[in-house]
């Protein structure tokens, strides 16, 4: 995630006149590009002259530029042990492990290179760095914070030290850095986008939205910076703001398919079914043959209930474009609503070859063969429990899985994992409707009640959702 960059100090240090001259013969074919001439007059020099540094540093050199790592690594090690005390070697060790993929290896070179030479700035700040791609971001505040203190005003270290504070869980203090890094008037908008793409990327989505915030201060009319920030809000079912964020970056770039995109697909997201099929026939001109319009179009008539619609958009998209999982995903909820069960399950399998490690491609699977028959609940459940160790907060899955429990007439597993759902969830619907049921089919009248009550007064806050209309000019 980050480059390292291999500066080899060549400190020629107990030089003996007959190494000299074979320096000066390998410098002459180094210069020339001749490196495996270069090591094989350094190794035979070794052998006369085996505790000289300077020739096993170009040795190292050599081999560097050979790309022959772990060479190189033996000769700096040897180097290491004649010069002990030399922090450079262990910086240089450090980066060679870290190509070679080591990076345990690397990160305990940094840390004997920094007891000897605490105050090397590149090799504190490639030491924190290393630290952060392994997650020890607690360990690389220390070094960050000293780097700071360094070098002022230095706008990644300052990035760098916001997402390991917030990302090991010092919250204040990460925020009170945020804060100095938007009121430094060096920050560009540029600096400020990309450390708002890194803590969207690093699931922070508060800082994240402060960020984009503050960018969307100094710069009304950055179109990237609103869509991002729509996208957030989306993540967090916010989506009125989403829409407008989005909206207002369409009106700044209305040829950029992507803005146009992601607002159609914050309307689906938000049931605005109407809204969202009216915005898409706006901008066909402009983006009807593209496979994510055609797809969002489809989505927009299966919302609306006009199944066979959406049924006829998809299938030619499907047969164009035979890899687009989320077409295929999206045919088989057509044919599952049409009744086609061995369609669906058909296009659900084909989705997850194409893309495995997708939750709702097994929800869907799991859904679909749960309503094959009772002799497929087994198949339905390993579906449902891979979709949720795919995505631990996908709540219908939960549902789903505990319609199969009632199935099987394991009313108790239903009931643990309804009440578990609800807790996450407090107004999902469709839990409190299948926990009322099992309320029931154990004979619990009063907990049942109690659900059916929930249930009413769920239903018509739904209702008055649905039917706010979403003020959205294209």
């Amino acid at each position: 995630m980050f480059f390292v960059h291999l500066v080899l100090a060549l400190a020629l240090l107990q030089v003996t006149p007959s190494a000299n001259q074979v320096i000066n013969l390998v410098r002459q074919d180094i210069q020339a590009g001749k490196f495996t001439e270069a090591r094989e007059m350094l190794q035979r020099a070794i052998q006369h002259a085996p505790q000289d540094v300077g020739l096993w540093t170009y040795l190292g050199e050599v081999n560097v530029r050979l790309q022959d790592t772990d060479a190189a690594i033996a000769a700096f090690q040897k180097v290491r042990s004649l010069t002990p005390r030399d922090a450079r070697i262990y910086f240089d060790l450090g980066v060679l492990y870290l190509h070679k993929g080591g990076t345990g290896e690397a990160l305990e070179m940094y840390r004997q290179g920094l007891a000897l030479d605490p105050r090397n700035v590149a090799a504190n700040q490639n030491y924190a760095l290393l630290l952060m791609h392994e997650g020890k971001y607690r360990e690389a505040v220390a070094p960050l914070q000293w780097l700071k203190g360094m070098k002022g005003g230095d706008l990644a270290v300052r990035a760098a030290l916001i997402e390991s504070l917030l990302k090991c869980g010092e919250k204040q203090v990460g925020e009170r850095e945020l804060k100095e890094f938007l009121d430094l008037p060096s920050a560009t908008v540029e600096d400020r986008m990309k450390l708002a793409k890194v803590l969207v990327q690093d699931h922070l989505p508060q800082a994240a939205q402060a960020t984009l915030d503050n960018v969307i201060r100094i710069s009304p009319d950055f179109a990237e910076a609103r869509a991002d920030l729509g996208l957030l809000l989306l993540q967090e079912r916010k989506f009125e703001e989403a829409v407008r964020q989005l909206g207002r970056a369409v009106q700044l770039v209305p040829t950029k398919a992507d803005y146009s995109m992601q607002l159609a697909e914050v309307l689906l997201k938000a049931g605005q079914y109407p809204t969202a099929l009216e915005f898409l026939k706006a901008v066909k001109d402009r983006f009807g043959t593209l496979p994510d319009y055609q797809y969002r179009v489809a989505w927009s008539y299966y919302g609306l209930g006009q199944v066979p619609r959406a049924t006829a958009e998809l299938e030619p998209l499907v047969q164009q474009h035979p890899r687009l999982d989320r077409g295929r995903y999206s045919l088989g909820d057509c044919y599952l609503a049409l009744g086609q069960l061995q369609k669906a399950e058909f296009q659900y399998r084909e989705a997850i070859a194409l893309n495995p490690k997708n939750a709702s491609y097994h929800a869907a699977l799991g859904h679909v063969l749960r309503k094959e028959g009772n002799g497929r609940v087994d198949e339905a459940v390993a579906e449902l429990e891979r979709a949720l160790q795919l995505n631990p907060s996908d709540v219908d899955s939960r549902v789903q899985l505990a319609i199969c429990y009632e199935q099987k007439a394991e009313l108790p597993k239903a009931e643990r994992i309804l009440e578990a759902t609800i807790q996450m969830r407090p107004g999902l619907l469709s839990a409190h409707r299948v926990l009322a049921r099992v309320y029931y089919r154990q004979g619990r009248e009063k907990q049942g009640d109690r659900e059916t009550a929930v249930i009413s007064k769920l239903d018509s806050a739904e209702q008055r959702r649905r039917a706010k209309l979403i003020d959205f000019s294209p």
